[in-house]
Formats: structure tokens, sequence, C-alpha cells
């Protein structure tokens, strides 16, 4: 064999090496890469935005201080003053009537309900109303002399305690008050009149 055949051959084996590795790269598949798990992607639980100073709680037991104001008494119906003070450090809002329960307890025996005091039908109580912190709101309540009714209509009773109870509180809060002379039946109840800010 010539030196120029040799030559030949060699470029021959060459160009056909070439062929081989391109083909076999064409035909290579890439490795797909790892996924990653959609359970392992962390979830943002969204938030409810934070109350603005603006906006008011209900009043409670938790944010009022009740206490006794004025006492007066006009054509046979004495009038309490019970005052709720809003003890907190930021504004709330009363929106229905406490429920006041008279009752009458002495040491060592059990409690004994004289009425509860009843809101007129069609009064304007004023309400709903904002209470500043440390603004106080009068409840008055009238109660209508047991002298006034028979004995038939009154069955007379003396109440030394009240118990104040708001709606939106499972516990009453209660509140010593002197002699308080009224009937134990319904169409004689205390009743309240329209509150107001101090």
């Amino acid at each position: 064999m010539t030196k120029n055949s040799s030559s030949k051959i060699f470029l021959a084996l060459s160009v056909m090496g070439l062929l081989v590795l391109t083909a076999c790269s064409l035909n290579t598949v890439a490795t797909p890469t790892a996924s990653v798990p959609v359970s392992s992607v962390p979830t943002v639980t969204p938030t409810s935005p934070a109350p603005t100073p603006s906006e008011s709680v209900q009043c409670a037991s938790t944010n009022l201080t009740f206490t006794w104001g004025q006492e007066q008494g006009a054509a046979g119906t004495v009038y309490r003053t019970l005052v709720a003070t809003n003890s907190g450090t930021a504004p709330c809002v009363l929106t229905t009537a406490p429920t006041v329960t008279l009752f009458t307890q002495f040491a060592n025996s059990p409690a004994t309900v004289v009425n509860t005091v009843a809101v007129p039908s069609g009064l304007d109580l004023g309400l709903p109303v904002t209470l500043a912190a440390g603004a106080a709101l009068d409840l008055p309540i009238g109660t209508s002399s047991p002298d006034n009714y028979s004995d038939k209509d009154c069955k007379k009773a003396i109440a030394n305690h009240v118990a104040i109870r708001m709606i939106q509180d499972p516990t009453s809060v209660e509140l010593r008050v002197a002699s308080w002379p009224a009937c134990t039946t319904a169409n004689a109840a205390p009743f309240f009149s329209a509150f107001t800010l101090e």
C-alpha cells in the first residue's frame, strides 16, 4: 500500500467517526430535572385586617362601671339614676338597654326577685350611643310608689340589690341599693326613661 492510499483511508475513517459522533449527539435525550412537589410549596394564610382605632366595641361589663346617681321624686314616682361609665381605654357603643333586676337578699338567705325594669313601649331611649373612654351615661329608672296601687294590683316588696346584665354578658353585675319599695307585679314594674350623656 502506498503512502497516498494510507492517507486517503485515514481521512475516510476520520469523516465516518465524525458523522457517528454527530448522529449520537442529535439522538441524545435530555435528562429531566426533578420537579418540586406541590405539597412542599408553603401556603400563605390570609389574615383579617386589624381593626382601626376608630372602630368601637360593644359596651359590656368588662368596660363599664355602674354607680348610683341622683334620686328624685315627682307625682308619686321615684326616679333613681343608674350611671354607666366607660372605664375602658377605648370608645364603646351601647345599642340596647341592660337588663336590670331588683332583688332582695340578706345574709345567709337566698335572693328573692322583686321585679325587672321594663322599657316602655314606644319610648326612644336615645340608642345607640357611643361612650368615649371616661364618659358616663345616665339611665333613669322610674318606680311608681306601691301606695298608688290597691293591694290587689300590687304586692309590695323592698329591694336592696340590683343585678345588671348587658346583652353581650353571660353573667350579671350586682350593685347594692338603699331600700327600694316596689311592686312585684308586671303591670307595676319599674321602667326606664330616656338615657342621657353626662
